[in-house]
């Protein structure tokens, strides 16, 4: 009996490359293993720009990579069961490319949602890290160069209708970038959505740590191997 075939799709943050989170990704691989008939594969796209890849990095260019990779899988794993997975402004990308694939009801259809250090928009950031009304800097929103918004994604996946992703919300305790704030606000826009959701705190790690740490790299593999137990 072939062996059933789960892809997990990696869309990194911004302020890193494939290499540096590799291991990461080897040591989840590792803890999933290969059982109960599962095989597992790991996607890591590398964004236009960063590392060995060419062009300039845009909205709209990084939005054409993830249409891309995800082309590539459903052609080479159409019967597979996809899970995204984002980090930081990652998870922005990665829950903007499952709207669009939900949205368009492309097969195979997105299974999970992994959100890890997640923010609610570039927007919202923006207010959250320049809260004083008299710095110009809060009123800039409509000048910047990306307009990420996973709070609008998922929404547009609610108004599909059919059975939404299950999500993994993965923030770090001491996450010096993105506020409390943000995670409480998916957290609670998932409930207005009537999502099926898990939340897994990172206890004591900064903003790149959460999957750097064991914790966060254990509740990955047990999010992915409850979502795709028989």
């Amino acid at each position: 009996m072939a062996q059933k075939q789960v892809v997990i799709c990696y869309f990194q943050g911004n302020g890193s490359s494939c290499p540096p989170r590799l291991p990461l990704l080897s040591h989840v691989l590792k803890l999933l293993g290969s059982s109960n008939g599962l095989q597992y594969t790991m996607i890591a796209l590398s964004y236009r720009g960063y590392w060995n890849s060419a062009g300039k990095a845009s909205q709209k260019g990084i939005e054409l990579d993830a249409q891309a990779m995800l082309g590539w899988v459903t052609e080479n794993y159409p019967h597979a069961m996809l899970i995204l997975w984002g980090q930081s402004i990652g998870a922005g990308i990665a829950s903007t490319a499952a709207a669009r694939h939900i949205e368009r009801r492309i097969i195979p259809p997105v299974a999970g949602l992994i959100m890890e250090t997640p923010f609610m928009s570039i927007e919202t950031m923006l207010l959250a890290l320049y809260p004083q009304k008299w710095l110009p800097y809060r009123y800039l929103s409509p000048f910047l160069r990306s307009h990420w918004d996973s709070g609008v994604a998922l929404r547009r996946i609610a108004e599909v209708g059919k059975q939404p992703p299950r999500l993994l919300l993965l923030p770090a305790t001491r996450d010096e970038v993105v506020p409390p704030e943000e995670i409480q606000a998916l957290e609670q826009l998932c409930k207005d959505l009537h999502f099926s959701y898990d939340r897994k705190n990172v206890l004591g790690a900064l903003h790149t740590e959460a999957t750097s740490r064991r914790e966060g790299q254990q509740a990955v593999a047990e999010f992915v191997r409850e979502l795709a137990a028989p």
